[in-house]
């Protein structure tokens, strides 16, 4: 798995999920820690933005997991010798069920509704890339996506229900990094980072970086998308500038 847990006492992931069957909004919060005999201990939180309460869902050793609401479930990446697969946990029945397998790693879950989203890296490829599982017809898909788009992260807008996504080039990655270790330049000069929109399972770029990566994204109610864009890699004392993206003009 592609985590650097073992170099964290406490790991906070804050996920804000929805849908649109369930009005109630709330925090999928996951923890990442350790207990006396050293042993990894992931528990996954609900906070319900209404009474401000927070309620213990799930508790394991698993460190990618998330809690969906509308469904009642937790799901969660589990590692064998044959790589990461997709597993969920039903709270009302308290079995767990595997969904799919033939990943070397997942680095993320989003459930929306009927639908679980992953980044993930399949078995004989190197890249991150976008797939869906759709709980109805227990199907997983592969998002239509260019062949050479490494993807960083994902965020779910609970306001216009789109996912948003990150990627690069992964040739431009090679060479960023190659040119960097050559000594060319004072730094790590970063390569474009596309943007994507994911509606109705399709992505579209809608907005590309000129040669910054993306660390943050939070959708907007009113439907614009704020960044956070960084010059290079945290070792490298990179400066961050934060935007606010009009997703109808296309402009920051």
């Amino acid at each position: 798995m592609k985590k650097l847990i073992q170099l964290l006492v406490v790991l906070c992931i804050f996920v804000l999920t929805g849908c649109k069957t369930n009005k109630e909004r709330y925090l999928s919060i996951t923890t990442s820690g350790y207990d006396k005999k050293g042993n990894v201990v992931v528990n996954i939180y609900e906070y319900s933005l209404s009474t401000k309460k927070v309620t213990k869902k799930y508790t394991s050793s698993n460190p990618l997991g998330i809690y969906s609401k509308s469904n009642n479930a937790v799901y969660y990446a589990e590692e064998d010798n044959s790589g990461d697969h997709l597993y969920t946990y039903d709270l009302d029945t308290k079995k767990s069920k595997k969904l799919s397998g033939g990943f070397i790693a997942m680095n993320q879950i989003i459930p929306v509704e009927n639908n679980i989203y992953v980044l993930g890296v399949e078995k004989g490829q190197r890249l991150l890339k976008p797939y869906r599982y759709n709980i109805e017809t227990k199907k997983f898909s592969k998002i239509k996506a260019e062949e050479d788009l490494d993807f960083d992260h994902m965020v779910y807008d609970v306001f216009n229900h789109d996912l948003y996504l990150c990627a690069s080039n992964q040739k431009e990655e090679d060479q960023a990094l190659e040119d960097a270790n050559a000594g060319k330049g004072s730094k790590y000069i970063a390569p474009n980072t596309h943007i994507y929109r994911l509606k109705n399972n399709q992505l579209k770029c809608i907005y590309t970086t000129n040669r910054k990566l993306v660390y943050r994204m939070l959708p907007m109610e009113s439907g614009n998308l704020t960044f956070t864009e960084s010059d290079t890699i945290p070792a490298w004392n990179p400066q961050y500038h934060t935007y606010t993206l009009d997703t109808k003009t296309v402009m920051k």
